[in-house]
């Protein structure tokens, strides 16, 4: 969008009266099987089986109508109300793209997307165009950090079929972003692909997070040729040995491998694409890598680099887990607070020097500048 569509859009409606989550009115969660549909991770479960009524049916349907009714009167129930309450962060998915030029399709999408936003509608004319997709939520590692697999009795996971995917491809015209993973290895499913590629031929700006154990080199290729725009690598030690204990099943020389191939196209065709994103869960066992992570990241192209805060464990978790958790977190004690942040503070100067960008969630939590 020009600027000056957003100076205009200013004048007509400040975006700061916009409701305090947007994403009720501009995000489509589908799990891998399509039967459970939510504006956001966190939202809630339960806004319609994708495969039974459609996409059309399940966005304006009676569940998100209510949601948005909530959202709008700041009386959220569920899941909704640590964000509303400033427990938890959740995102601006119109902010970012009012500075966007977008195709025509897809800007007036927007447009009329945040001007129901912003009206506080709960029936709405325009489509979805922030898409999470749960492509693949099984994984081939079984970390230690895992919050899913960490579980005694373990969800229904599975492959997103291309049935299910098909079903929600009449959004991708008037899509913007696209997330392609929800709590798994989306890479191993075996029309990711096809699916990627799909993706790319409308105009979708494209996202996946992956262990990178599950990638070939002529995988890395291929995914730069189809400019796929981010890859997040999760990566939580460049010590082999300490890698190998937390991702377990995993090879950091495979992992590498694969960077240094995608690094090497890029170069090789000087494509922008993709974006490279490190995360690493922020534990008492990696935080004193941060600092040499961090210019392992800038000197093989990584362009952000994001600490992570380790999930709790909760009703339901195994006792490994728990066991896990308490050994590993980094928010209990003050003596176990100082030392994360004064690594934190190393890394994002590291960072800085590097050149990267450098965030964290336990910034608000540790209540670091």
């Amino acid at each position: 969008m020009s600027l000056g569509l957003h100076r205009l859009f200013r004048r007509q409606i400040d975006l700061n009266d916009l409701p305090v989550c947007n994403q009720p009115w501009n995000t489509l969660y589908v799990q891998w099987d399509g039967r459970i549909t939510q504006p956001c991770c966190h939202g809630p479960h339960s806004l319609g089986d994708l495969n039974e009524l459609g996409w059309e049916k399940v966005w304006n349907g009676k569940a998100f109508q209510m949601l948005r009714r909530q959202i709008a009167s700041k009386t959220p129930k569920g899941t909704c109300v640590e964000c509303l309450e400033g427990r938890r962060h959740f995102a601006d998915y119109v902010g970012p793209f009012t500075q966007v030029l977008l195709p025509e399709s897809k800007k007036q999408n927007f447009e009329r997307a945040r001007m129901h936003c912003a009206k506080r509608d709960t029936i709405l004319q325009s489509k979805p165009y922030v898409l999470i997709l749960d492509i693949g939520s099984k994984c081939n590692l079984r970390c230690r950090k895992c919050f899913i697999y960490g579980q005694e009795r373990l969800p229904e996971l599975g492959f997103m079929s291309m049935e299910t995917f098909q079903g929600i491809s009449p959004i991708f015209p008037d899509a913007i972003k696209v997330l392609c993973t929800g709590v798994g290895e989306s890479t191993l499913n075996p029309d990711f692909e096809i699916m990627v590629k799909m993706l790319t031929e409308h105009g979708c700006w494209i996202s996946f997070t992956t262990t990178g154990n599950p990638l070939d080199v002529a995988l890395c290729k291929r995914l730069v040729g189809y400019k796929v725009d981010e890859i997040i690598f999760s990566i939580d030690s460049i010590d082999p040995e300490t890698y190998g204990y937390h991702h377990r099943g995993g090879s950091l020389e495979k992992v590498m491998d694969n960077i240094r191939t995608i690094h090497e196209t890029k170069e090789v065709f000087k494509s922008y694409q993709p974006h490279l994103t490190w995360v690493l869960v922020g534990m008492k066992s990696n935080l004193e890598e941060l600092n040499a992570a961090v210019q392992v990241a800038a000197s093989m192209g990584f362009r952000s680099f994001f600490v992570e805060q380790l999930q709790p464990a909760l009703q339901g978790h195994r006792k490994e887990y728990w066991d896990f958790y308490s050994k590993q977190n980094v928010i209990e004690s003050p003596e176990d607070i100082r030392f994360a942040a004064a690594c934190l503070g190393g890394g994002r100067k590291s960072a800085k020097d590097a050149g990267i960008i450098f965030a964290s969630s336990y910034d608000s939590v540790l209540k670091l500048p």
